[in-house]
């Protein structure tokens, strides 16, 4: 069936929006984009280094890279909208669990770790599949517009953080991190989010076509885009936690460091609609390779041992938050093309898998880095070659396979 463009949006503007606020108060962006803020005021209490701090990410990543298949398959089968939910509940409540911290840092990984396996439904493996049956001729513009909230939500709640933890301490920040999915994101999921029924979902794209998860899992692509996903998560993913203090070092002043650091989020909105636009216009391997390889520039610049200027630092992160900004899109979109909605969840589970994997070790690394050396140069320095690196596998993916993609 041939969808018009204007269409597509007219009919699923309230499950985008649904799945916007869903994903921007999810598990991707929140225990990301505040850890950093939480440093100081963790290592007064508790006498806690960075890398502490930062490695309880962890048992984030490790929760959630476990859990991710296993929401993924119960998305596919039992339903988007049961898991998401369910999930945005739970994930809520277990921000409460942040807040008994005693100086523990067994018992602080442990609450990380409950958090990511919790928090897995509220992942776009979840809040993307809608999207995807529901939008054809603008999936990749649908895609950026669903995802670019984390960026969005990111600079917001790394203010909103700082300003609940200079006010009333951080054991209510952590709670009142919490309240928000509880609060915005589930009341608009009951009320909007919902898949298109089966019937309308075999006339825009049947459900069946596609890769079945053992057929992706045989795939060259899928460990391609695996190793792609390491590799840019590692390199993307260790500066951000890490940008207050990476930006002290060079001479910023607290206040100035939240400040630029938020530039992130404003770099992650325009990646996601920016690269989602592209998306549907340009050939997603080549879109990728230009999004990823694009940091290594800011990178080196945040490595550099000479003095940095507001606006080369509010540039360099810009450039990060562009590159975080589309890699979600990446993964979704490509899942789509490359492999069908037959076992979309499921894969998309896996995939994220790797990208939990790279972005949840590499905070406290670049952290130990600091740490051991005093300067986070020599880490950067390899952020920027690995994502280059994976920039340039994307190359490597080839054509979409016809079977997988119905045609508008």
């Amino acid at each position: 069936m041939t969808t018009p463009q204007g269409g597509e949006f007219a009919r699923g503007w309230k499950l985008l929006f649904s799945a916007t606020l869903g994903v921007g108060l999810g598990l991707s962006p929140l225990p990301f984009y505040t850890s950093g803020v939480f440093v100081a005021p963790l290592s007064h209490a508790f006498g806690w280094s960075t890398a502490q701090v930062l490695s309880a990410l962890i048992g984030t990543t490790l929760g959630a890279a476990a859990a991710a298949p296993f929401a993924g398959y119960a998305a596919d089968r039992l339903g988007v909208r049961r898991v998401a939910l369910t999930s945005c509940v739970l994930y809520s409540f277990s921000w409460l669990l942040l807040t008994f911290t005693n100086g523990s840092l067994l018992l602080f990984d442990a609450s990380w770790a409950v958090v990511g396996i919790v928090g897995t439904g509220t992942l776009p493996l979840t809040w993307t599949r809608p999207v995807s049956n529901r939008f054809i001729v603008n999936r990749g513009l649908a895609f950026g517009i669903a995802l670019f909230a984390t960026g969005l939500f990111g600079a917001v709640v790394k203010l909103y953080a700082g300003f609940l933890i200079g006010h009333f301490g951080w054991r209510a920040a952590y709670a009142g991190i919490g309240l928000l999915p509880l609060c915005i994101s589930l009341p608009v999921a009951i009320c909007f989010f919902h898949d298109i029924p089966p019937t309308e979902a075999q006339e825009v794209q049947p459900e069946t076509t596609g890769t079945s998860l053992a057929g992706a899992l045989a795939d060259r692509r899928f460990w391609t885009l695996g190793v792609t996903l390491i590799c840019s998560a590692f390199a993307l993913g260790g500066p951000i936690p890490n940008l207050e203090r990476m930006l002290g070092t060079h001479g910023f002043a607290p206040s100035t460091a939240v400040l630029l650091a938020s530039f992130i989020g404003y770099g992650v909105v325009v990646g996601r609609v920016g690269g989602g636009w592209l998306l549907d216009r340009v050939w997603a391997p080549l879109v990728g390779f230009v999004l990823l390889a694009a940091p290594a520039a800011g990178l080196m610049a945040l490595a550099s041992t000479q003095a940095l200027g507001f606006a080369p630092a509010a540039g360099s992160i810009f450039l990060l938050g562009m590159s975080v900004g589309s890699e979600y899109d990446l993964i979704a979109f490509m899942t789509a093309r490359y492999f069908g909605m037959r076992s979309y969840s499921a894969i998309y589970g896996v995939l994220y898998g790797f990208f939990t994997l790279g972005s949840g070790f590499a905070p406290s690394i670049f952290g130990h880095s600091f740490d051991m050396s005093g300067t986070y140069a020599h880490v950067l320095h390899a952020a920027a070659g690995l994502t280059f690196l994976g920039a340039l596998l994307l190359l490597t993916l080839g054509r979409y396979p016809d079977t997988t993609y119905t045609a508008p």
